[in-house]
């Protein structure tokens, strides 16, 4: 069964990435695929799981303007296994 376990809250500070980082880590270290989203601009949590942000060619961004894009576009390899 697909479960979304999202971390929100539009303040600052309230370790949102940090959770996210770690659950998705240990869910996926428990043989879970799991598949990260970061919409903060920012990017901090694709920055923490390895990714170049200057080298992706396209982004959530791009996914939720252009149509034409589908979530396997914008996923990418991460340094964490089981973790895209």
């Amino acid at each position: 069964m697909t479960r979304v376990i999202a971390f929100f809250n539009q303040k600052g500070g309230t370790a949102k990435t940090t959770s996210t980082l770690n659950v998705a880590a240990a869910l996926a270290e428990r043989g879970r695929r799991v598949l990260a989203l970061d919409m903060d601009p920012q990017a901090s949590l694709t920055m923490a799981i390895g990714v170049d942000v200057a080298g992706l060619q396209s982004s959530i961004y791009d996914l939720l303007l252009d149509d034409s894009i589908g979530i396997a576009d914008v996923a990418t390899a991460t340094t964490i296994p089981g973790v895209a």
